[in-house]
């Protein structure tokens, strides 16, 4: 668990938003500029109304759900390709 990619991406998604819910990243660089999906929905009309209270200027929750989850999923496919290649390097190495 300690060494897949998924498990670690997931932890510096929840650091990133507990560091941006106690007001330490007022530009939101960390959240959404390094976050490519959250970087190009944010600025779609339909979508950034769900992302952002443009009355009070804040982020709203499902802002954070989507980061959480598109880290995930970024772990979960890295994961995915080195389970791929390390059979495959296992195959070879047992012909």
């Amino acid at each position: 668990m300690l060494k897949l990619f998924s498990f670690w991406l997931s932890i510096i998604s929840l650091m990133i938003i507990i560091y941006n819910i106690l007001g330490y990243d007022d530009n939101n660089v960390l959240l959404i500029k390094l976050n490519p999906v959250l970087n190009e929905v944010i600025n779609m009309e339909p979508y950034s109304n769900w992302m952002v209270n443009v009355q009070e200027n804040k982020l709203q929750a499902t802002s954070y759900v989507v980061h959480f989850f598109t880290f995930l999923i970024y772990g979960l496919i890295i994961d995915s390709f080195i389970i791929r290649f390390k059979s495959k390097k296992q195959l070879k190495n047992r012909h």
